[in-house]
């Protein structure tokens, strides 16, 4: 719960969505961000949504360094 905005947990569970998952954005060990995703319902999280959030941090930190190096060939 300390890896949470105040009160997000609490939100989440008061709207049925008691699963998180939070995955880091890396660029080899350059922390960029992270991806936050949420499920409804008492259900866990099975091996396809995890691998699925997986390949969407990957996706997200690799537009984010794409971004970064137009943006240094503009420069």
């Amino acid at each position: 719960a300390h890896l949470f905005w105040p009160g997000t947990r609490e939100w989440h569970l008061a709207h049925d969505q008691p699963v998180s998952i939070g995955i880091a954005l890396l660029l080899g060990e350059e922390p960029l961000g992270f991806i936050g995703v949420t499920l409804a319902g008492p259900r866990g999280v099975s091996a396809e949504q995890l691998a699925l959030v997986q390949a969407l941090a990957h996706q997200a930190a690799l537009a984010l360094h794409m971004t970064r190096l137009a943006e240094e060939m503009q420069d």
